[in-house]
């Protein structure tokens, strides 16, 4: 890939000798692992959930047996048929569990909220601009629980630069879900990144893969094979889910999260769980939960953000630690924040439209497209 991947390629052969110990000599973080259907991956303290048996059946398997296969929490009656068929299609055994490879992505950071600016406010709705996002966040209810979960569902969208912007380097996007950002910088997030190379002939070269992050902590790639620098099938047009789940709240807080990421065109799926440590992250606190199209920023400097030309995102939702269910155009108790993303000129680059309660198309505009 383009830019230096650094890579902790160390398999961590103390796992599997930790596994033999005796219970009382196990760590807390092996104790998890053991009751989870998981093996380790290549980056420490990062475990992939298995592909469950064939006789496995998510539609009437117990809340602990989607706990411990990796699967996201299946809706309540209440949300209806169409909620249930669409978590049916994340935990299809149709999508082939993948054991992926970590790598670190140099140089490249998706970051909270930079320069959020309100330009109007009403009781629960917030129209704002950043530098850095736009989309649409949920921000709780002081009274109202956490939110513990948000998922969305987009089509990886093709980038290009701008005919008269080909000068020979890089554009940057990603795409993405995730708690934290908005109040505080604890952020946990996993989405998609669509870049984009035009050379001095006026050639365009993008590259599109998938990443999980936690802040403080570095971006990293989700891999097939690493030491081939091979990335899972990953084109534009692919139809993607993807869940982040903060798990195990003390004191306000969560330090352990589940992630899964399934690319239904191409018919893959990863399902990972991991603590904040083990990536560099902080914690989260479910202050927020959002649905993001990003510049992200490299090395220091927020990136030029690429044509994308239209991206839709079909669903998205969240939860609260009470499993009540918000959605940007169904908010509920929480505010809805919708955001415009802003050129270093403060002119506007991106910007979302809801449609109903959960659909979002994102479009370019200004400089992102000329």
């Amino acid at each position: 890939m383009k830019k230096s991947m650094q890579l902790s390629v160390l398999v961590t052969l103390l796992l599997a000798v930790a596994y033999a110990r005796p219970a009382l000599a196990a760590t807390a973080s092996e104790a998890q692992a053991s009751s989870l259907h998981v093996v380790p991956t290549n980056w420490p303290g990062v475990y992939a959930f298995t592909q469950p048996p064939a006789d496995f059946d998510p539609l009437t398997a117990s809340p602990g047996e989607l706990e411990s296969w990796g699967y996201p929490r299946r809706p309540s009656p209440e949300e209806g048929p169409d909620a249930l068929a669409r978590w049916s299609t994340a935990v299809s055994p149709a999508l082939t569990r993948k054991i992926p490879e970590l790598a670190k992505l140099e140089g490249v950071s998706h970051r909270p909220a930079t320069r959020l600016t309100v330009r109007s406010q009403s009781t629960k709705a917030v129209a704002a601009d950043a530098s850095n996002w736009s989309g649409f966040a949920l921000v709780p209810a002081k009274s109202a629980p956490a939110f513990d979960s948000v998922s969305g569902r987009w089509v990886l969208p093709t980038v290009k630069q701008p005919a008269d912007q080909c000068l020979g380097g890089w554009d940057y996007s990603s795409q993405w879900v995730g708690m934290g950002g908005i109040s505080d910088a604890d952020l946990l997030q996993s989405g998609s990144e669509a870049d984009v190379f035009c050379d001095l002939p006026g050639n365009n070269v993008a590259e599109y893969f998938p990443w999980i992050e936690w802040l403080p902590g570095p971006t990293l790639v989700l891999y097939e094979n690493v030491a081939t620098n091979t990335l899972f099938p990953f084109v534009p047009g692919d139809y993607l889910i993807v869940t982040v789940t903060a798990t195990k709240f003390s004191g306000g807080a969560s330090k352990n999260a589940v992630v899964n990421f399934a690319d239904v065109t191409q018919g893959w799926s990863v399902a990972i769980t991991f603590t904040a440590a083990a990536v560099g992250g902080s914690k989260v606190t479910g202050s927020s939960a959002q649905w993001i199209l990003e510049r992200p920023e490299v090395g220091s400097t927020l990136a030029t953000l690429p044509d994308y030309f239209v991206d839709a995102w079909q669903y998205s939702a969240a939860e609260d630690m009470s499993s009540a269910v918000y959605y940007p155009g169904a908010p509920g108790t929480a505010t809805v924040y919708d955001i415009t993303m802003l050129d270093d000129s403060d002119k506007p680059i991106s910007y979302a439209n809801l449609y109903g309660r959960a659909v979002l198309w994102f479009f370019a505009e200004g400089s992102a497209t000329k």
